[in-house]
């Protein structure tokens, strides 16, 4: 599991890092569902959140 250490800046934004943000296939002014799960943050594309909610 790759880990990667990153701040929190104002207005509570955290930055993806481009690895992750490459590998989920994002763009710039893409939507994303943003979940609290078990005092974790999971962030999931819409098509991630469609299949998951079909299977």
């Amino acid at each position: 599991m790759l880990q990667v250490k990153t701040k929190i800046s104002e207005g509570g934004r955290v930055a993806i890092p481009a690895e992750y943000f490459n590998q989920l296939g994002l763009e710039v002014g893409d939507d994303v569902i943003v979940r609290l799960v078990d005092g974790e943050i999971r962030i999931f594309t819409l098509a991630q959140a469609i299949q998951q909610a079909q299977a």
